[in-house]
Parts: structure tokens; sequence; C-alpha cells
């Protein structure tokens, strides 16, 4: 709105949009940016080398090499803090892997990350399947 205006008349548009002032003359004269904006340059990797990690551990987990419950807490974690590490150059922090995760969820292949079904797993045992076939043999 301001780019359009012939001589920008920051207090009016401020009020209009109701932000203070200040907040809206910096963003204009480019010394700062919006939250959004800012984040790909704090966060360890950017949208791309997080993009190439998801895709390296979908190819261990297609190649059957996906973590387990057992070692998601060490064995994985460590795995992607070091693979991340490779493409910033720094070594992220303790909660950096379970956050990873959580924002790649949907992107992530493995079925290690989900919780197990408790009806499955009461139904999945030796002596259900053992009750079933002599039900059906008598």
């Amino acid at each position: 709105v301001l780019n359009s205006q012939e001589s920008p008349n920051i207090a009016a548009t401020a009020r209009e949009f109701r932000i203070i002032p200040s907040t809206l003359y910096r963003r204009f004269k480019g010394k700062t940016v919006s939250r959004a904006d800012y984040t790909p340059y704090n966060r360890l990797l950017n949208d791309d080398e997080e993009k190439i990690l998801v895709q390296y551990i979908n190819l261990l987990s297609n190649r059957c090499l996906p973590p387990t419950v057992h070692i998601y807490n060490s064995i994985y974690i460590h795995m992607v803090a070091v693979m991340a590490s490779r493409l910033c150059g720094r070594l992220p922090g303790k909660d950096w892997v379970p956050r990873f995760v959580s924002r790649h969820r949907d992107q992530l292949q493995t079925g290690f990350l989900s919780g197990f079904d408790l009806s499955r797993k009461k139904a999945d045992n030796a002596f259900e399947y053992r009750r079933f076939f002599e039900m059906v043999r008598a």
C-alpha cells in the first residue's frame, strides 16, 4: 500500500491497518522483516536442506533401515543430527530432532513414528491364532 502512494503516509496507513507506526516505518525502510520472513535465517537448515534430509531418511526407510522405537531416542537422533550438521556446519540442539520429526511427520515414510494400535497387538498373538484355528476345525 505504501509503495503505491506518491508520498507514503505512514501514520495514516498505520491507523488504517491498526499497527504501530514505528513498526510500519522500520518495515517500509527495510530495517526489519516479518517473523515469517525471518524464520529461515534463524533455523538450522533451510527448506531445501530439510527436504534433502527427509528424502535421505525416506531412502533409508525404503532400504529397510527405518528407525525403530528402541533406537529412536539414541541412534536415530544422532544420525539425523550428524546429517544436519554436515549440511549446515554445526550440531543441532537436543530438541531439534523431535521438532524436525514433528514438522515433517506427514512426509517421513516410516511406520515407526506412529504408535502401535493396542487392539492389533492383542489380536496378533499366537494364542489367538491357535484359538481361531481350533474353532475352525471344530
